[in-house]
């Protein structure tokens, strides 16, 4: 089981130039990259480290491999270079960034990538031994509210079991009192949100909705609760979560306790919002909680677990017969079935 393909892995697979075939594992808890000989061998293990690979793209000439990571920086993603038969990893972005989907063009002379940073989106660049330079400068609208914004401050705290916890804290500029504060929950529950604009167009949007409540004057905490990628596989596949217990709760619970102790927080303005499975931690919040939530937004919670159970990764992966059954009932229901149209139209309910 520690050895089977990641869940979130399924570019890994590549045949390279060079004998080589690259593919990831997770064999020491983490999702890494290993090469082994095209007729066959002991693999090798090119990503060694306490950290987790995201994208993964050969090179022009396939005879190295481009990916993406958090290594030497947890909630950000930079581009490293690896070659197919082994070598030492080469990080081609770093610093207070974020990049993803590398791509090299076909002379092998040129690297880009999308990137962003705490207070600009997504944009395209250009990869250099330098940095990253900008390509399309003109495509971000002038009136675009950069220096309006605030940088989010990386925060980790413990949570009930003593489990580490990262988020993400938007402090509103120019406070001079205490003023509410909110919980973000992201959804998926396979995410991780980072300390900057998301790669996921609806987690770019969330980023910017964050930005905006703290420009009204909320200080916000995105949580990135167990159940998450990016922290190893132990992390992501917790016992007691989801239907199982919902064990991942108590991050958030532990979210709005290291709230109530910040000096510009007051302690009895604390609410939260999230959507899809962040709204069903949002209303669990509120029904569990309510002295320590005060309010909250539900945006399209999954809380029908016999209908979501194969909404995705991490759901119900075996039917009992009565909730064959019930799946059954709710499937041939009218309002199933608009709840079916609304997801093909606007994406997948697990976003």
């Amino acid at each position: 089981m520690e050895d089977s393909l990641p869940l979130f892995a399924f570019q890994s697979l590549q045949f390279t130039n060079a004998g080589r075939i690259i593919f990831a594992r997770e064999k020491d808890g983490h999702n890494h990259l290993y090469s082994i000989a095209m007729e066959g061998g002991t693999p090798q293990l090119l990503t060694p480290g306490n950290f987790d690979v995201e994208d993964v793209v050969l090179s022009a000439d396939k005879r190295s491999i481009l990916y993406t990571s958090n290594q030497n920086d947890i909630d950000r993603r930079h581009i490293w270079r690896v070659g197919a038969t082994g070598s030492e990893p080469e990080a081609l972005t770093r610093g207070e960034t974020i990049e993803w989907s590398p791509v090299e063009t076909s002379d092998g002379k040129t690297l880009l990538c999308l990137g962003s940073t705490a207070t600009s989106p997504a944009m395209p660049y250009r990869v250099t031994s330098s940095g990253r330079n900008l390509i399309a400068k003109n495509m971000l609208p002038a009136e675009f509210p950069e220096a309006q914004l605030v940088t989010p401050k990386q925060v980790v705290f413990k949570s009930e079991d003593g489990l580490e916890i990262h988020g993400q804290l938007f402090t509103p500029k120019n406070q001079k009192q205490r003023g509410p504060a909110l919980i973000f929950t992201h959804g998926g529950p396979i995410r991780q949100m980072m300390l900057g604009f998301h790669y996921m167009q609806y987690y770019h949007n969330a980023y910017a909705m964050n930005q905006y409540l703290a420009s009204k004057g909320y200080t916000v905490l995105s949580v990135n609760y167990r159940l998450g990628i990016m922290y190893g596989r132990a992390f992501r596949e917790p016992p007691k979560s989801v239907w199982r217990g919902a064990s991942e709760y108590q991050d958030v619970v532990a979210g709005a306790k290291f709230l109530q102790k910040l000096d510009n927080v007051d302690p009895q303005r604390i609410g939260l919002w999230g959507g899809s499975y962040g709204g069903f931690l949002t209303a669990m919040g509120l029904a569990r909680n309510s002295d320590l939530f005060k309010a909250g937004g539900d945006f399209r919670g999954v809380h029908d677990w016999a209908s979501s159970y194969q909404c995705g990764p991490g759901r119900v992966r075996q039917r009992t017969p009565r909730l064959r059954r019930t799946s059954k009932k709710l499937a041939s229901s009218p309002s199933n079935h608009r709840r079916s149209q609304a997801s093909r139209i606007g994406g997948p309910p697990c976003c």
